[in-house]
């Protein structure tokens, strides 16, 4: 499968935020750009599913890059997050989807990527709750086991059935209105041998990397409603 691509303005407080996001842990590789020329070519060449840029930089010219690539019958489905100094006033729409203001925090740069991208946080707290869950390399791979812990960025897997760390998998939670699909990525496993955390069972830290609006709508639905 191939790998989803994010282009960065080659700007030191946008790189270190993304590079240490669940994005790179979730294989997401990072094109940079210094210039507008540069980065339209990337845009046509590599298709990436999101671009980030500052609206005022002198030589990329996020705005204006915004435009051109919205105004191009081809390339205007990607998505744009354009970061602004609390003096302009650029609004979604035609230029990007989603703005930020400077100065900002990394968490809150990747927060916002991932509202654009409709990707779950997977830094959102998680709940002791216990339901029942099939995960797996794939669909013919699926494999019975409990939730320990699930919150709508990730869960823990109680199961003997662990997989390698950074596997990717696809995974069935068994809700009582619903039964979401979504995909993950294994970012820790608390194996028998090496166990990481001694108040957690055998079994697997999974984050989501991949959930339509309607499976992470009725996750969350699940967990408002259960008891504090």
């Amino acid at each position: 499968m191939e790998r989803k691509k994010i282009l960065l303005a080659q700007v030191p407080e946008i790189v270190t935020a993304m590079e240490h996001s669940f994005f790179h842990r979730a294989g997401f590789d990072f094109l940079l750009a210094s210039d507008r020329a540069t980065a339209m070519s990337l845009v046509e060449e590599e298709d990436p599913v999101l671009v980030i840029v500052e609206a005022d930089s002198a030589l990329l010219d996020g705005a204006e890059l915004g435009r051109m690539i919205k105004s191009d019958p081809f390339l205007r489905n990607t998505h744009i997050l354009l970061i602004v100094s609390g003096q302009e006033q650029v609004q979604p729409g035609s230029v990007c989807d989603a703005v930020i203001v400077k100065p900002f925090d990394g968490k809150d740069l990747v927060a916002v990527a991932c509202d654009v991208l409709g990707i779950v946080d997977p830094a959102a707290p998680r709940m002791d709750v216990e339901v029942p869950i099939l995960c797996g390399r794939d669909a013919s791979h699926l494999r019975p086991g409990y939730t320990f812990n699930l919150s709508t960025g990730g869960v823990f897997v109680e199961t003997a059935d662990l997989l390698p760390v950074d596997t990717a998998v696809l995974l069935e939670l068994s809700l009582p209105a619903a039964h979401p699909v979504c995909r993950g990525r294994v970012a820790w496993v608390n194996h028998p041998e090496w166990i990481k955390a001694k108040t957690l069972p055998i079994g697997m830290g999974i984050e989501f990397t991949d959930m339509d609006e309607e499976a992470r709508s009725r996750l969350a639905e699940h967990l408002d409603a259960l008891p504090d």
